[in-house]
């Protein structure tokens, strides 16, 4: 005869990670939404590169008070939402130098920085060279060998 205590114990874990994902399903501040909400301004950060960006805003757009935003933001990715803004932007201005032939001035103006000077400086900064010369070394590692 089997013992009808025997699967109490999987029934009961079971049960206590069903009540579980009904409670995350309830909670409006559940670790999902809260990474589709910071999708979400990630994404808008990509397609909003070229405009000087007004973070209060950005949470307000998105619903939620700008210092929760922060917060949730800095969980999500480790990094601050303007710092993540920074890197996209260079992230571009990385892409235009090396495929464009456009002045530093129209890439910083492209990109949303207040003046080339600007754009220089945090080039400079995170990237350890101008952005002529990193211009310059990254056109002469992908030319083809022999060419000039």
């Amino acid at each position: 005869m089997r013992d009808p205590l025997a699967n109490q114990a999987i029934i009961s874990a079971l049960g206590l990670q069903l009540l579980a994902l009904l409670v995350r399903e309830a909670d409006p501040n559940n670790s999902n939404q809260e990474a589709a909400l910071i999708q979400r301004a990630m994404m808008l950060m990509l397609e909003r590169a070229h405009e000087p960006l007004n973070m209060p805003r950005l949470a307000s757009e998105l619903n939620i008070g700008y210092t929760r935003f922060r917060e949730l933001f800095k969980i999500h990715t480790h990094t601050s939402p303007k710092q993540y803004q920074l890197r996209v932007r260079l992230d571009r201005a990385r892409d235009l130098l090396r495929n464009t032939d456009k002045p530093l001035k129209e890439i910083a103006q492209l990109l949303g920085f207040h003046s080339a000077f600007h754009f220089s400086y945090q080039f400079r900064t995170t990237q350890g060279l101008s952005p002529k010369a990193w211009r310059k070394q990254a056109r002469s590692r992908t030319k083809p060998a022999g060419s000039q």
